[in-house]
């Protein structure tokens, strides 16, 4: 999903991440301007970690007790296909805190991401469920709500309402700061 930041109001990218796949070419020169420019305040690549994490993940075999070898190397050259760690997956920038991260593609990022819900439920169950709309209605307790399921992966699309604004007051019950009164409880939420 290529978004260009320039015609984006300031106000749409409080809650929005932008993803950048390097592989378009779009993509890759926006990635590059906000790269040079001032917003990104802090890089987090830790790609190849995720990489191994992944084929490890696929294939508990690969690890050995003598370090990495041969089936490793292996499967990791076949999941690269002569892509740059650098071009593989996604980047992704969160505009509220100046990070820009390094993920895996989608699919093997929801792969990886909930492979250890296997002994809670079932890879098809976990497939349904990630085509499933959910619907939260109140977002001061239903923001531990909305936290929970997106943790567990138990949704394909969650939708939020609640037409409050964070106050002092209702703090106990959403996870927010201070310096975070008075924005709608909808988008601290997500």
């Amino acid at each position: 999903m290529s978004i260009d930041a320039k015609s984006i109001d300031a106000s749409q990218l409080m809650w929005k991440p932008l993803i950048f796949d390097l592989a378009i070419v779009q993509d890759r020169v926006e990635f590059d301007r906000m790269m040079k420019g001032d917003k990104v305040w802090q890089v987090h690549d830790q790609i190849e970690r995720q990489v191994r994490d992944l084929i490890e993940a696929r294939n508990p075999q690969t690890i050995s007790t003598d370090g990495r070898d041969r089936k490793l190397r292996n499967s990791l050259t076949e999941l690269m296909n002569g892509r740059s760690f650098e071009e593989y997956g996604r980047w992704v920038y969160y505009p509220w805190t100046g990070h820009m991260v390094h993920l895996l593609p989608p699919v093997e990022f929801r792969e990886l991401r909930f492979d250890r819900n296997r002994n809670k439920i079932t890879a098809l169950e976990q497939t349904k469920l990630g085509h499933m709309t959910v619907g939260i209605i109140g977002l001061s307790v239903g923001n531990s709500v909305a936290l929970t399921l997106t943790l567990e992966g138990l949704y394909g699309c969650i939708k939020l309402a609640d037409f409050d604004e964070l106050e002092l007051s209702n703090m106990n019950r959403v996870r927010a700061g201070t310096h975070e009164i008075g924005l709608p409880k909808t988008v601290i939420t997500a």
